[in-house]
């Protein structure tokens, strides 16, 4: 989904990407596909602080 929103929005509005982000490599998955921001919080409530 998020490398079809990214294209629409062309840069007007930040896209915030949430939801199934467990590791560092799903944030850096995310950013390279044009997130501006991720959402971890699912990930701290389930793995805490020390993510």
């Amino acid at each position: 989904m998020l490398r079809h929103v990214v294209p629409l929005v062309n840069g007007r509005m930040a896209v915030v990407s949430c939801g199934g982000i467990e590791t560092g490599f799903d944030i850096f998955e995310r950013l390279k596909a044009g997130a501006d921001m991720v959402q971890i919080y699912s990930a701290l409530i389930y793995h805490g602080p020390a993510w």
